[in-house]
């Protein structure tokens, strides 16, 4: 016999249905006031940005918060940071450990690094390496202020989370939500076969030729800054 899928009371989800056989929801707040919350945390994040002078030419760099120092990926991601200072762009991370801190350890005192902390399990404190840190109470809010101001958009080696983020730009990309700007991916290795996948998918219509120059692969750091430079000479 198979359970039925609803709670029976708190702690107990996935198991059995209360007498009523409605399920004990949690309460949640009113939609309301989360809607007012949600538009200060991002006017809150917004001003702090605004109130940066100057904040150059920022490059939204997405990754993993779970590599440690001394790794191969944290390593890379200390290069990136260094690299992208050293050309002259503001660095933009999550503000958390991992890769982020990697690459705002890697910017710092060469070039602005900031980054935007969100409340999460494992960042809730912005990272040793920020020069400006602002925090967003949402995930999404950190999301959106980060691409409002982007203008470019690299991917280090991450998970689900850095997909995340990394899928939302190019769609944003992709529907003119956002303006013309280099998205690049870093690591053959690492990312290849997500690459080699999205280029299967295109007989089928579901991506097609042109989407797939949304973005690029590149496998070093100085590829990486290649890449974005002609759109930062072009400013």
């Amino acid at each position: 016999m198979t359970e039925p899928i609803c709670s029976s009371g708190p702690g107990e989800f996935g198991r059995n249905l209360p007498a009523s056989g409605l399920p004990n929801w949690r309460p949640v707040e009113a939609s309301s006031i989360v809607s007012d919350r949600r538009t200060a945390d991002f006017n809150q994040a917004c001003a702090a940005f605004d109130s940066i002078d100057p904040l150059g030419w920022p490059i939204v760099v997405y990754g993993s918060a779970r590599p440690v120092r001394g790794s191969a990926e944290y390593k890379l991601g200390v290069k990136v940071g260094r690299a992208l200072a050293e050309a002259g762009f503001t660095v933009i991370t999550g503000g958390g450990p991992g890769m982020m801190e990697a690459v705002n350890r890697g910017a710092h005192g060469i070039s602005l690094s900031i980054g935007v902390n969100a409340k999460l399990p494992n960042e809730q404190a912005p990272n040793p390496d920020v020069d400006v840190a602002i925090k967003c109470e949402f995930l999404d809010i950190r999301k959106a202020v980060m691409e409002r101001y982007s203008r470019g958009f690299v991917l280090l080696p991450g998970g689900y989370g850095s997909y995340d983020e990394w899928f939302q730009a190019l769609t944003l990309l992709k529907t003119g939500k956002l303006e013309e700007r280099p998205a690049v991916m870093v690591g053959e290795q690492f990312y290849g076969g997500l690459h080699d996948w999205t280029q299967t998918v295109v007989p089928s219509g579901m991506i097609t030729s042109e989407e797939l120059r949304l973005y690029s692969l590149v496998d070093t750091v100085d590829e990486l800054v290649e890449e974005l430079m002609p759109k930062h000479a072009a400013s």
